[in-house]
């Protein structure tokens, strides 16, 4: 605005200059000609200084034009709309009518998995993203993403925390103890499922008043000792439903190598079940067909009578106690470490 009142002013200095009255609203139309470029060609100075004039009134008038609208443009309209654009693609709060939901604080490997069950059983859940971007990442990979801080007291406010099923914190032990206790203020009867990196942490997490604490490190260690190609041939349990054990046993060196579940008759001799087969890290529904490898983790199911039975059917086969290399002496290692020496 001073500059096109300026060049307005000046322009009646070089009219008269050049010998020629024009009236004030001359000045300004004459400027706001020459600046937007439109130039009808009406009004024109014919001396040197007045063409210098225009030729400055007209570069500053195609400068602004570059500049200034586009910024005006992306200011007061572009932006807005890509923010209300970005704010729907990574809300700031849950939908009211979310119920038993599943509040995840972190998305890792873990929560991943978690989150496949989830959708898997139609429970919805929502995921904590304190960073924009990375929530607007997740939401174009289709997560279910709020953009809130899962350490930020007001976040529970946004979450519909009071109808929620659960929360799983799988951040740093510190910040998995704060989600814990703000979550315990708003709605004490939530499920609070934690990870624990440190074993300090596990009675901390605990008195903050989680319902479960995961020892990742541990669990994996375990996991490890358990697929062991070495030691003696033992069923494993990997977990129970009532009365039916879950468990998983290695094979190598026995008379089951090479042959299907239907030839090598574990269910007939001992009563137990192979539910599943572990071939290199892929997992396998069994059929009679299916035929079990050197490298087969079997996955049981039966009573305990019925693994006792099993441990009896394959104990003579047991493999010399060679050592175990283990490479790496963090905690997943420990765990391996202890799982073995106590087996």
């Amino acid at each position: 605005i001073g500059m096109y009142v300026s060049y307005s002013i000046i322009f009646h200095f070089i009219a008269d200059y050049e010998g020629v009255d024009h009236s004030w609203l001359t000045g300004f139309y004459w400027t706001l000609v020459t600046m937007s470029t439109v130039g009808f060609g009406d009004i024109v100075f014919t001396s040197d200084i007045g063409r210098a004039f225009s030729m400055v009134v007209l570069f500053s008038g195609v400068l602004f034009l570059l500049i200034l609208l586009p910024f005006t443009f992306i200011e007061f309209f572009y932006a807005p709309w890509l923010k209300a654009q970005n704010q729907a693609r990574a809300p700031k709060e849950v939908r009211p009518d979310m119920k038993n939901h599943v509040i995840i604080t972190n998305l890792d490997s873990v929560t991943e998995a978690l989150i496949r069950k989830l959708e898997n059983n139609g429970i919805e859940y929502a995921i904590l993203e304190p960073d924009l971007q990375k929530a607007l990442d997740l939401s174009d990979m289709n997560y279910n993403v709020v953009n809130l801080d899962p350490t930020d007291f007001d976040t529970y406010k946004n979450l519909q925390i009071e109808q929620a099923a659960m929360i799983v914190a799988t951040g740093a032990d510190t910040e998995n103890t704060n989600v814990t206790f703000t979550a315990e203020e708003f709605n004490p009867d939530i499920k609070i499922v934690a990870t624990a990196a440190s074993p300090d942490s596990v009675d901390v997490l605990h008195l903050a008043g989680a319902d479960h604490v995961l020892k990742m490190g541990e669990i994996l260690g375990r996991a490890l000792a358990r697929r062991t190609l070495g030691g003696e041939i033992r069923t494993h349990v990997i977990g129970h439903m009532d009365r039916l054990i879950i468990g998983e046993t290695v094979v190598q060196n026995t008379p089951l190598v090479g042959k299907t579940i239907a030839e090598c008759g574990v269910r007939e001799k001992t009563g137990v079940n192979i539910v599943g087969i572990w071939d290199r890290g892929s997992f396998k529904h069994p059929v009679p067909e299916s035929v079990i490898d050197r490298e087969s983790v079997l996955v049981l199911a039966g009573t305990v009578e019925q693994f006792r039975a099993f441990d009896n059917f394959l104990s003579h086969y047991d493999l010399p106690n060679r050592p175990v290399v283990i490479i790496g002496a963090g905690r997943v290692g420990r765990a391996a470490a202890r799982s073995l020496e106590k087996r």
